[in-house]
């Protein structure tokens, strides 16, 4: 697998698109946090979560990434990059749920760890809750949950699969893999006005998560074509508040959203090869 094109973010991110054998398209992305480098990779050629704020969510998935693919992505970027040492961290948080292709990506992670491209490999899920269980005796070793409520009501809303895994049983299900990997979760959470940024979702926030399990990423929302949201701007008050609960909390602004590059905003395209990819 090849890319076929790079985009350069202002911010030095560089969001790749990958051509599969079969002519379908997946996105990733490089970036640099805090000093430390990163791939966020993509599972799936689509989703179907559906959650309302991502435009990956509006494409069906079409086809699993195997986990040839998979790690073609981390392997291709590392070279790209010229690097000598390994990545510090590959991310599953790209396009699809990656639990829902689980023996492919763990496959994938284990190639990642094996070939040495990432010192660390991270997983973002939805929360398909059996799923979660499986991922203690594999090579990933950071899990993050897309939370984004601290109700059900709202939960179902915004990431419908919470009807069928409700908050109750995620928080079990990462709780678990706290416990057996002896990492923090990392819980994240954008906050759209009106709908989950109220002090009673703050409060409610407070008594769900354990700060000595969970850290808190509030996210700033890379805004999607033909959704009516809107981010909200209390953003760093929840960010105070968390912090005088004890809770490890920080805001994420996404790296490369000038490029269609930030979380929730990567896509397959429509291409044409008229000069073979890279």
């Amino acid at each position: 697998m090849n890319y076929i094109d790079k985009y350069e973010s202002v911010d030095g991110s560089r969001k790749y698109l990958w051509l599969l054998d079969d002519m379908k398209t997946v996105e990733s992305i490089y970036f640099v946090f805090n000093n430390h480098r990163y791939a966020c990779i993509s599972s799936q050629v689509g989703c179907n979560v559906k959650c309302i704020f991502c435009e990956t969510g509006k494409q069906n998935n079409l086809r699993d990434l195997t986990s040839d693919e998979i790690f073609a992505q981390a392997a291709a970027t590392h070279s790209d990059l010229n690097m000598q040492e390994p990545l510090h961290e590959v991310a599953f948080a790209g396009m699809g749920e990656p639990l829902l292709n689980i023996k492919n990506v763990i496959g994938g992670a284990q190639l990642i760890v094996d070939n040495n491209i990432a010192s660390n490999i991270s997983l973002s899920t939805s929360g398909i809750i059996p799923k979660m269980y499986d991922l203690v005796d594999s090579q990933i070793n950071k899990l993050f949950i897309s939370l984004h409520a601290s109700n059900n009501e709202v939960r179902d809303y915004l990431v419908p699969v919470n009807r069928k895994y409700p908050i109750e049983e995620l928080i079990k299900a990462s709780t678990y893999f706290f416990e057996k990997k002896k990492t923090k979760v990392t819980a994240t959470y954008l906050l759209f006005e009106g709908i989950n940024d109220s002090d009673d979702d703050l409060e409610r926030l407070f008594n769900l998560l354990n700060p000595d399990i969970y850290t808190i990423q509030l996210s700033v929302w890379n805004t999607v074509s033909d959704i009516n949201l809107k981010p909200s701007k209390r953003i760093y008050y929840f960010e105070e508040a968390l912090r005088n609960k004890n809770f490890d909390v920080f805001v994420l602004n996404s790296k490369g959203s000038d490029v269609e590059g930030g979380c929730g905003q990567l896509r397959s395209r429509n291409i044409l090869v008229s000069e073979g990819a890279k």
